[in-house]
């Protein structure tokens, strides 16, 4: 939904360096919350890296351009890891594939990181790695997330997280039950849109 809100019908078939970045961020980041031992994770981020940072340079602006962003971006990626010290995720990096009731149609999403919520607040948190800090696309991840997570667990996260691997910045939102409403009212707007022909949605 995200990508044919931006008018993307399809995935581009040459990704650009922004998408490669994130693939491969998902990628390292999998291996090493998904090892069991939380011990041991600065050395399993280092490995994984080898192992699984995309090598397609020539997506990038130049070769320098390539190195910096991965050293930059593997930096944020550690301190988050850092910061999940100790938590166990519930879900790792799973996509789900739900009818969501309130828009009569069957959704697909992809959940990063689900967990209990750190900050000690009950309830589950979910985090989202991101390169796209667009207000319109941050704004659809958090209603959606929210009427999805409700749909799929009858329960909304106590707290949904986006981690930007390209600035550092966080983003935090606290649903409660207007926010879920007015979620379902946003979403229905955006599903009329993608069903208008095109040339009349804007």
């Amino acid at each position: 939904m995200e990508r044919m809100l931006r008018g993307e019908r399809r995935p581009a078939a040459n990704k650009p360096w922004k998408q490669i970045v994130l693939e491969s961020a998902c990628a390292c980041l999998f291996d090493v919350l998904g090892g069991g031992s939380t011990a041991a994770r600065a050395k399993q981020l280092e490995m994984a890296v080898i192992r699984r940072w995309s090598r397609r340079y020539e997506r990038f602006h130049t070769p320098e351009h390539f190195l910096l962003t991965r050293e930059s971006v593997v930096g944020r990626m550690s301190d988050y890891i850092e910061r999940l010290a100790g938590a166990v995720p519930i879900v790792l990096f799973e996509t789900f594939v739900h009818y969501l009731p309130e828009l009569d149609m069957e959704v697909k999403q992809t959940f990063h990181l689900v967990l209990q919520d750190e900050t000690g607040q009950g309830g589950m948190a979910v985090h989202k790695l991101i390169v796209d800090e667009s207000p319109e696309a941050l704004e659809l991840y958090a209603r959606m997330t929210t009427v999805y997570f409700r749909a799929l667990y009858g329960a909304m996260p106590s707290r949904i997280e986006a981690v930007s691997l390209l600035t550092g910045n966080v983003y935090e939102w606290r649903p409660y039950e207007a926010y879920w409403q007015a979620s379902v009212d946003y979403l229905q707007v955006v599903k009329s849109m993608l069903a208008a022909p095109a040339g009349i949605a804007h």
